[in-house]
C-alpha cells in the first residue's frame, strides 16, 4: 500500500503548482515582450496587443475545451498502473494518442476554414489590426495539433506517477517558447513581422515538445515496468491478458468520459465568456476592472489546480491498488491543503487590495477603481470555495466521477448561474452592476463545492467502505473453510 504523507503531498504539490502556472506566466511574459518591441516598429503597441490577445483568446478557447484530456487519460492510465495491469497500459496510451491526434488535426483545420469569421466577424479588426491577426493566427491553428499531443503524453506521464518528468517537460516548453521568443525579436529589432516570429517560434517549441513528450513516454513506461518487476516487453505494442484488478480497457468508456468532461468544459468557457460579453456592454472602465478580477481568479486557481493534479494522479494509482484508506487519507491532506491556500490567498488580496489593483491597472479610472472596490470583498471570500472546488474536481477525476461533475456543472448553469443573470436583468434593468455578474459566478461555485463535499464523503467513500468491508469478510470466510 502507498505511504502518503503531508511532507510528501507538499513536496509533489511544489512542482504540480509549477507545471499548472508555468503556461500562464510564459503568457504573460510573451504578451510584454511583444507590447515592447512594437514600440520599435512601425506598428504600434496597442494593436500588436490588440491582434495578440484576440488570436491568442480564440485558440485557446479550442486547446482549453480538451483540457480534459490531461484528467481523464491520468486517471485510466493511473488506474492500471496502480492495479499493475500493465497489459492494460499499452491500449489505453495508443488510443489516448491516436484519437488526440485526429482531434487536433480535425481542430486545426476547422480554425483555418473559420478564420475570417473569427478574425472579422468576432473580434471585428479594422484592416491594420486584420493584417497583423491572420499571419499570426495561421501558425496558432498549426500548433493546435501539438499543444493536445503534449497535453495527453503530460496525462500519460502523470498516470505513470512520472511527476518530475511532465512538469519539467511543461516548464522547458514554457520557458523555450519564451525564450525563443525574445532571442527571435532581440536578433531582428528593425522587422516588423513582430507576431510572425512569435507564431513561428510558438509552433516549432510546441511541435518539439509534443516530441519530446511522446519519446518520454515510450522511454518511462518500460522503466516503470522494470521497477515492479514485471515481466512484459514492448507494452506500448503488445497487450496482454489482465488478470488484475484494473478493469479491461474500453474505448468507448473512455470516450464517454471524455464527451462528459467536453461538455463540462464547453459549458464551463461559455459561463467565462458570457462574463466579459456582460462587462464590456458596462463600458470600458467595467470592462479592465472585470479583466482584473477575473487575473486574481484564475492566478489562485493555478496553485490549486496542482493539488487537483495530485488527486487526480495519486488518486486513480491508489484506487488501482485497491488502497481506499491511502485514497481517503489523500484526500484530507489535499483539502487541507487548499483551503489553507484558499484563506491565506484570500487574506493576501484583501491586505494588499490597492497595490493589486495599480500593478494589475497603470492608470485606473475612477470608475474602474470604484467598481474593483466594491467587488473585492466577494472576490476574496471566492477564494476559499474556489480553492475547495478546484482541489474537488482532480480528487472525483481521479476517482473516474466523470458524469457526476458533469452534471453538477451544466445544472449550476442552467438553475443558477443563468437564471441568475437574467434575474438580474429583468427585474433591475439599468442597474447591473460588475458586482452583481460576479455574484452569479460565485453562486455557481458554492453550488459546486458543496455538492463535491457531499458527493465524496457521503458517496464515494461510503461505498468504497462497503466494499472494503465484503472483501475482508470475504477472506475471513476463506480463511475459515481453510481452518
Amino acid at each position: 500500500m502507498s505511504d502518503v504523507t503531508f511532507l510528501k503531498l507538499l513536496k509533489q504539490s511544489v512542482l504540480a503548482i509549477a507545471n499548472e502556472a508555468s503556461p500562464y506566466v510564459a503568457i504573460v511574459a510573451t504578451t510584454s515582450l511583444l507590447s515592447h518591441h512594437a514600440t520599435s516598429s512601425r506598428n504600434s503597441s496597442t494593436d500588436v496587443t490588440a491582434a495578440f490577445s484576440g488570436v491568442q483568446s480564440s485558440t485557446s478557447f479550442v486547446t482549453g475545451l480538451f483540457n480534459f484530456l490531461i484528467a481523464v487519460v491520468m486517471n485510466h492510465v493511473g488506474n492500471a498502473v496502480g492495479a499493475k495491469a500493465w497489459g492494460e497500459v499499452g491500449p489505453r496510451i495508443r488510443f489516448s494518442v491516436f484519437s488526440t491526434l485526429l482531434v487536433g488535426v480535425v481542430c486545426c483545420l476547422l480554425l483555418l476554414l473559420l478564420e475570417d469569421f473569427i478574425l472579422i466577424d468576432l473580434l471585428e479588426y479594422d484592416e491594420e489590426v486584420l493584417d497583423l491577426a491572420r499571419v499570426y493566427y495561421k501558425w496558432r491553428a498549426f500548433t493546435v495539433p501539438a499543444q493536445l499531443l503534449l497535453k495527453v503524453s503530460t496525462g500519460v506521464l502523470a498516470g505513470l506517477q512520472m511527476l518530475r518528468a511532465f512538469s519539467f517537460l511543461n516548464i522547458g516548453v514554457a520557458i523555450a517558447e519564451t525564450s525563443g521568443i525574445a532571442l527571435a525579436l532581440a536578433l531582428w529589432t528593425s522587422n516588423d513581422d513582430t507576431l510572425k516570429t512569435a507564431g513561428e517560434v510558438s509552433f516549432a517549441v510546441n511541435s518539439a515538445g509534443s516530441v519530446a513528450g511522446l519519446l518520454l513516454v515510450f522511454v518511462s513506461l518500460p522503466k516503470r515496468i522494470m521497477q515492479e518487476n514485471s515481466e512484459m516487453r514492448d507494452p506500448l505494442l503488445v497487450s496482454a491478458d489482465n488478470d488484475n484488478a484494473a478493469k479491461k480497457f474500453s474505448p468507448l468508456e473512455f470516450l464517454k468520459n471524455s464527451r462528459d468532461m467536453l461538455i463540462r468544459s464547453l459549458f464551463l468557457q461559455s459561463s467565462m465568456w458570457s462574463m466579459s460579453i456582460l462587462a464590456s456592454r458596462l463600458g470600458s472602465d467595467i470592462l479592465s476592472a472585470h479583466h482584473v478580477a477575473l487575473l486574481l481568479w484564475m492566478t489562485t486557481s493555478y496553485v490549486i489546480d496542482g493539488f487537483a493534479d495530485l488527486g487526480t494522479m495519486i488518486g486513480s494509482k491508489l484506487l488501482g491498488e485497491g488502497d481506499v484508506k491511502g485514497f481517503k487519507k489523500m484526500t484530507m491532506l489535499l483539502v487541507r491543503m487548499s483551503l489553507a491556500t484558499g484563506i491565506l490567498c484570500a487574506a493576501i488580496i484583501a491586505m494588499f487590495r490597492d497595490s493589486i489593483i495599480k500593478i494589475l491597472l497603470a492608470n485606473p479610472t475612477s470608475t474602474s477603481t470604484d467598481a474593483l472596490h466594491a467587488l473585492w470583498p466577494l472576490l476574496c471570500l471566492a477564494q476559499i470555495s474556489n480553492s475547495l472546488v478546484f482541489v474537488y474536481d482532480g480528487i472525483m477525476s481521479g476517482c473516474s466521477q466523470f458524469r457526476f461533475v458533469r452534471n453538477v456543472l451544466v445544472s449550476g448553469i442552467l438553475f443558477i448561474f443563468a437564471p441568475t443573470l437574467v434575474f438580474e436583468y429583468t427585474i433591475f434593468p439599468g442597474y447591473i452592476t460588475l458586482v452583481g455578474i460576479w455574484v452569479s459566478k460565485c453562486a455557481l461555485n458554492f453550488w459546486r463545492a458543496a455538492t463535491s463535499v457531499y458527493r465524496i464523503h457521503c458517496v464515494v467513500l461510503k461505498e468504497y467502505d462497503k466494499e472494503d468491508d465484503k472483501e475482508d469478510d470475504d477472506k475471513d470466510d476463506n480463511d475459515t473453510i481453510i481452518t
